[in-house]
This record gives C-alpha cells, structure tokens and sequence, in this order.
C-alpha cells in the first residue's frame, strides 16, 4: 500500500477507528459463537477468505483510490469486512475449545489449544510476507512519484504507473483462495460432524489416568 501511494496517516486513522469496530464486532459476536461454535465457523471460513483476498482488489485500485480522494473509506470497508471474517473464525475456535475443555486439567488444556491454534496461523502470515518480499525484492520505485497526488490535482493516470502486471500479492491471494477452497471441501463434513459429538467425548475416561492421580 506504501508503494500505492498511501500515506503512514491514513493508516494511523484507520487503525484508530478500527479500535473501537473491534470490541463492538467482537461483543456482538460472543454469542452466536458460544451454542453453535463450528457451525459459525464453517459460514466464517469461506467469508474470512473472500474478506482477506479482497485486499488484492484494494491494492489493484488504492493509487487510484489516492487520487480520487476515496482510500480512507475504500481502506474502512475492506479492513471492517476482514475484521468481521476474522472475528467469526477466532472467536468460533475459542467457543468450542471452551466447551470441550477438561476441568480436570484446568486452564492447562484451554492454553494448550489456544497455543496449537495461533501457532497454526501466525506461520502463515509470516511465510507469505517473507515469499512476497523474496519475489517483490528487485521492484524499484521513483521517490518522488508520490508527491503528484499530494496537492489533490493531479489525475490517475493508469499508463504511467510503475505497477504492470500480476503483483505478487494477487498470486498468493489466489494460491490461498485454492488452497483454502481444498481444505474446506476436505473437512467441512468431520468439523460438522464435530458439532453433534457429545461433550462427554472429549473429557477424560476411566480409563486414563487422571492429572490428579499422579499427585
């Protein structure tokens, strides 16, 4: 986006608003998770994917939104969408991880699943930043192509962009969109099935020995 022209800012305003749509979403949110957790995840999942990859349309169109005045709003709608898909899918998790957690293990089993749970997630960001940087590392930008839209007169012009072609980004969104397309075909069914298996299921049986016995 800093390529594109947008400035730290615009940022900084919309992290600032953003604030506040996060514990509003995620008050509101709290209890659709807690009865029918996996079910609100499998809606969340497709949302989320759809909601993150559209940032490869705000980046396509952002030098363009610059110019016409319109990225604080275009920059709103897209960052409160993917809030919403992120919420749904983080919350969902944590929902069912609180109803089938052991008491007998206390708040080891919860912190477990949570630690398995963003380890999960994190790699993945960090893994298609790194792979974004290694194909982007030979792009090269004039320092002062920006400061033409600066004074709010100058007019996008599509033809003197630096930007031509497929920008990393766009491959990795469609790389995900695939990739997470296979996996939700995969496990929709057994994380369904998940949701009717009886809570007694995961708790600890007689035949395991307990935490306590050990003591």
């Amino acid at each position: 986006m800093r390529a594109r022209c947008v400035e730290k800012k615009i940022f900084a305003r919309v992290s600032f608003i953003m604030k506040f749509f996060d514990i509003i979403t995620a008050t509101a949110l709290v209890r659709f998770t807690r009865k029918n957790s996996l079910i609100t995840f499998l809606y969340a999942y497709p949302f989320y994917m759809l909601a993150t990859c559209s940032n490869g349309l705000m980046l396509m169109f952002a030098e363009q939104r610059v110019a016409d005045g319109y990225i604080l709003p275009a920059l709103m709608g897209v960052n409160l969408a993917t809030l919403l898909a992120h919420h749904g899918v983080y919350l969902s998790s944590q929902g069912f991880f609180y109803y089938i957690a052991d008491e007998n293990m206390g708040g080891v089993y919860m912190t477990l699943l949570n630690s398995l749970f963003n380890f999960g997630t994190m790699w993945v960001d960090t893994a298609a930043l790194k792979t974004i940087g290694v194909m982007d590392r030979d792009l090269e930008l004039d320092e002062d192509y920006c400061k033409r839209y600066q004074n709010g007169t100058d007019i996008y012009d599509p033809t003197e962009t630096p930007f031509t072609g497929w920008d990393s980004f766009y491959y990795m969104c469609m790389f995900s969109i695939v990739a997470g397309s296979i996996w939700y075909a995969v496990f929709f069914k057994k994380i369904k099935q998940l949701q009717k298996t009886p809570v007694e299921e995961f708790r600890l049986t007689k035949n395991k020995k307990l935490l306590t016995d050990e003591k």
